[in-house]
């Protein structure tokens, strides 16, 4: 049988490895180690072949004794274990029938292992799980800490060490998927080995197409269910209608916009009503403070689901972000993103968005996304926004002695 075995870290992490080589040899195996250029003398010399990994990890322990920060310690260990999941990769699918794997690189050693249909086996020379009994190596306090202590310092470890891990093996897989789709299509059935490997990794491919699909329906389900109470209109509220017009709870949104409407406010107004309640115009700053207090209000009021109620039985919902969201750098393009994302979840439900921005509504039309302002007998009076007055402004920029164009005109 072709073995190979697996191993990543300093002398004392090869060493052990070319003795259980040398014994499988002994037996008649054909026993080849993967390890880093400074031992390859070593593996040689006890007449094993030999496999490079990239990487010097005595250069990694210096870089990292360099780093001045924690980010610089990251990322020079992620760039470390990039390189070395590539060597383990190419390591495996040179030819093996069993991979034998060190602690160190086993999550990358049956990553490949999975995608090339090969079996691995951890075979660790120290304990890989936390126990109450010692502490695990590598701990920076090697003392003993007590059955508790013990238990508690090993699994912190085991985290941080899976953590910087995870984004490496993520980004392993996606790569590793084209090689075990090729695999799958281009094995020939004659070879009864070549025809149990490919039997195998169908296996493995379907078993991970049915946990995909078994978690993309239940959160699917799940976010549909967010939205089920969304039964007329959604009407999806911009920073300038809590602003420029009358309270929102006093607004007869059902008599407006049909039984059933549902007011959406994103978060993003929210966090702006927020900033501009320390804004340096009085009037602004006031009127954004009161906004925020009502909203408070209504955010105490909410149900389990998110939905408060206003006076005429109209739901209101402040609408949270997904979390890791990340906005767009532009507060009217992240309301309009969110109001279609939201028209998209709901369909065919309808949804508007209302803003009394025209270049806001001119981005949502572009968007496909139904736009319209509220209307003038709800704003607040003495700002200058209600048509007459904003006519009054047109009229002005003709000038005293250009008469305005007729009516139609």
């Amino acid at each position: 049988m072709r073995i190979l075995i697996v191993t990543a870290g300093s002398r004392g992490d090869v060493a052990p490895f070319t003795g259980l080589g040398r014994r499988l040899l002994d037996v008649g195996h054909r026993v080849t180690v993967a390890a880093h250029p400074p031992f390859a003398s070593l593996v040689d010399g006890c007449g094993l072949g030999y496999r490079s990994l990239p990487g010097d990890p005595y250069e990694l322990i210096r870089a990292r004794t360099r780093a001045a920060s924690p980010e610089e310690v990251r990322a020079a260990t992620t760039e470390f274990l990039d390189r070395l999941a590539d060597g383990v990769v190419a390591a495996v699918a040179d030819g093996t029938d069993l991979v034998l794997t060190a602690f160190g690189p086993a999550s990358l050693s049956q990553a490949a292992g999975e995608a090339i249909g090969i079996p691995v086996i951890g075979t660790y020379l120290a304990p890989a799980f936390a126990t109450r009994e010692f502490p695990l190596p590598g701990m920076p306090d090697g003392d003993d800490l007590g059955p508790e202590g013990n238990f508690a310092a090993g699994r912190a470890l085991l985290a941080r060490a899976g953590a910087l891990q995870d984004e490496v093996l993520t980004r392993l897989r996606a790569r590793l998927r084209g090689d075990r789709y090729g695999h799958i299509i281009n094995s020939g059935a004659q070879d009864p080995y070549q025809l149990d490997r490919t039997l195998a990794l169908l296996r493995t491919e379907l078993d991970e197409l049915r946990f995909f699909f078994t978690g993309t329906t239940y959160d699917l389900r799940q976010t549909l269910a967010r939205f089920d109470r969304h039964e007329g209109l959604s009407v999806v509220l911009d920073t300038n209608d809590l602003l420029h017009y009358v309270r929102l709870d006093t607004i007869p949104w059902r008599k407006e916009y049909g039984p059933g409407t549902v007011v959406v406010i994103p978060l993003v107004v929210v966090d702006e009503i927020d900033t501009k309640a320390y804004s340096q115009t009085e009037r602004v700053r006031k009127r954004a403070r009161g906004v925020y207090t009502l909203l408070e209000d209504l955010l105490n009021a909410s149900d389990a689901e998110g939905f408060s109620t206003l006076n005429d039985g109209t739901l209101v919902r402040v609408l949270t972000d997904e979390p890791g969201h990340q906005r767009l750098p532009n507060n009217d393009d992240e309301i309009i993103a969110q109001a279609a994302a939201l028209r998209q979840m709901l369909q065919p439900r309808e949804l508007v968005l209302v803003t009394r921005d025209i270049g806001a509504r001119a981005r949502a039309l572009a968007w496909g996304v139904p736009a319209q302002k509220l209307p003038d007998k709800y704003l607040i009076q003495d700002q200058g926004l209600s048509r007459p007055e904003m006519q009054q402004h047109l009229d002005d920029l003709a000038g005293p002695n250009v008469p305005a164009p007729a009516s139609g005109a």
